[in-house]
């Protein structure tokens, strides 16, 4: 990967520690003759460890290694920064050494094979360095290390196998370095590790699937590599982990269609720029908890993400806006409620979007506005309110909307019968809607189902309905239309379901009725309708097709529906109906 640019970060700890932890523990050491004898063979060890340590600097900003000298003891030296030189093996012979804090300077050179003699350490610490060459694989005895951090140097070749014999090892990092070959199996015996990073190196081949044996791992990051295959099966089973990432690899195959649930603390999900597939399927499952704020880590290579029919609540992330490439999103029926978050109308290439039956509240985001490649959309029982936004006029590629069984209010938008492009349905069903009916629903010649039952409107139903003439299903039910069912009707012989029941309408039963062959059923129940006959050819004659109850006008009609027969003066009428075409 080149030369390694050297960064500073925020966790790292800016001095080289070399006054030592062993100075305090010389205190415990029997009083013994040969104990102290022992005692001033290891002070002068410690001591010319140190000054081989010193002899090997050549810059000391500060000058404070000056205090490095024979006039005072060496647990006296001061503590030193911005070293540059190389690190001498002496560095072994500090046996009763428990912290290596060299982190923040400027060492260059390898790595002493010798540290592997410091049996005692527990944190090691040489990032943000200019080290090169190889891991020494004697580092693997530093038996009782628990932080081991060579990050942002230049190291080179691969991580030694034998690195899995540090059971003790809870963080373990080196990325940004120039490491290559693959990730030992080995490493699936570091049994107490809770943080690995590799990240931006070039380590290939495969991710070993040992790593998802590790009980208590939290932090696995693995970015910015070559590596290839499937993420392994039990990596998405080790629930402890909080934070994964794989970005920038060549990772492919498909992402467990659980992840989300079984990997329940997951915070952080890193997968983008790899060759996964786009789809993510998590459909009809019975799967509960929250969306994952790191699902927005997708961001370009998801194309479609299916939620739907689970048991998910709490609401939606607004870094669902991040999935700029989602083409399809189906939530529907789950138990997720808030509000639709205005992050949706990022989503500049979605196609297909599904929310219905959750329990979404508040009103339709103006951002809706902004989906024009937006085809279906279904947001049906949940408790939106308010009015249907203008702006969803500007969505020109719709060929269906579904807003059923909702709070909406309000008049029904005449812009929203611009959408000639409509030709599914178009469903505003149990809602408040109040109003007349736009003219402009005319405009909607390829419509299929036009549905405004269980509203507030009112007022004749317009005449340029009877333009719609692809539809096939008419439900205009429970509401206030009153006035004549206009003659234009007579033009929709497309129909196969006619529902304008429990309105105020009057007049006659039109007699074109008897000549809409597809007709299947007919509700004309509870209006007032005037006509002194109910016509007895084509669906009308079919009494469990065709419902006219509570219009107390009517009279004749076959003898299923039980009107009253009519009366002499109607014999005209009743021959009319019988020739009705």
């Amino acid at each position: 990967m080149g030369t390694t640019t050297r960064v500073s970060l925020p966790y790292f700890v800016v001095h080289a520690a070399l006054v030592l932890v062993f100075c305090f523990s010389f205190q415990f050491v029997p009083k013994s003759h040969g104990a102290r004898a022992a005692r001033v063979a290891g002070n002068e060890t410690d001591r010319e460890a140190l000054l081989e340590f010193k002899s090997k600097i050549t810059v000391d900003p500060f000058g404070v290694l000056g205090s490095w000298n024979e006039s005072s003891h060496f647990c006296k030296w001061h503590e030193s920064l911005k070293l540059a030189g190389s690190i001498s093996p002496y560095i072994g012979n500090l046996s009763f050494l428990r912290r290596l804090h060299l982190d923040n300077n400027n060492f260059t050179h390898a790595i002493p094979p010798e540290i592997g003699r410091l049996r005692r350490l527990r944190g090691l610490t040489l990032n943000n360095n200019s080290i090169g060459g190889e891991i020494p694989a004697t580092m693997s005895r530093c038996s009782n290390i628990i932080l081991m951090d060579l990050s942002v140097n230049q190291l080179l070749g691969n991580i030694p196998p034998e690195f899995g014999s540090l059971s003790k090892i809870k963080d373990l990092r080196s990325f940004m370095n120039n490491l290559t070959g693959s990730i030992p199996s080995s490493l699936g015996n570091l049994s107490s590790i809770i943080r690995l990073s590799l990240t931006y190196n070039n380590i290939a081949r495969s991710i070993p699937d040992t790593l998802g044996y590790l009980e208590n791992l939290s932090f696995l990051s693995l970015g910015g590599n070559m590596l290839s295959g499937t993420i392994p099966s039990s990596i998405f089973n080790r629930s402890s982990i909080t934070t994964f990432s794989v970005v920038l690899n060549r990772m492919q195959g498909n992402i467990p269609l659980d992840f989300g649930f079984t990997l329940p603390n997951l915070q952080h999900f890193g997968i983008v720029f790899n060759n996964f597939t786009e789809l993510l399927l998590l459909n009809d499952n019975n799967f509960g908890g929250l969306i994952p704020e790191c699902i927005s880590n997708f961001s370009t290579t998801l194309a479609s993400l299916f939620l739907d029919n689970n048991k998910i609540f709490g609401s939606i992330p607004p870094g669902i806006g991040k999935l700029v490439n989602l083409r399809r999103l189906y939530v529907w029926n789950n138990k997720l409620s808030g509000t639709i978050p205005s992050a949706i109308g990022d989503l500049q290439n979605l196609r297909m979007l599904g929310m219905s039956g959750n329990r979404f509240s508040g009103n339709i985001p103006l951002s809706v506005g902004n989906l024009k490649m937006l085809i279906q959309l279904e947001v049906s029982e949940n408790f939106l309110q308010g009015t249907i936004p203008s702006s969803l006029c500007q969505c020109k590629s719709l060929i269906g909307i579904n807003f059923s069984k909702n709070n909406l209010s309000g008049t029904i938008p005449p812009q929203l019968f611009g959408l000639s492009s409509l030709s599914i349905s178009l469903d505003l069903s149990r809602n408040h809607f109040t109003g007349s009916l736009p003219i402009e629903v005319g405009n909607l010649k390829n419509l299929g189902v036009l549905d405004i039952s269980g509203n507030l409107l009112s007022g004749e139903i317009p005449i340029s309905l009877g333009s719609c003439t692809s539809l096939e299903k008419l439900l205009m039910q429970g509401n206030k239309f009153y006035g004549p069912i206009p003659s234009s009707l007579r033009s929709l012989r497309g129909l196969s379901v006619w529902d304008f029941a429990q309105n105020n309408l009057s007049g006659e039963i039109p007699k074109f009725l008897a000549g809409f062959k597809l007709l299947e059923n007919v509700n004309l129940s509870y209006n007032d309708l005037g006509a002194r006959y109910v016509p007895t050819e084509g669906v009308i004659k079919n009494s469990s097709a065709t419902s006219v109850m509570g219009n107390s006008k009517l009279c004749g009609g076959i003898p299923k529906l039980q009107f009253p027969r009519c009366t002499k003066n109607n014999s005209s009428n009743q021959k009319i109906s019988r020739g009705l075409k």
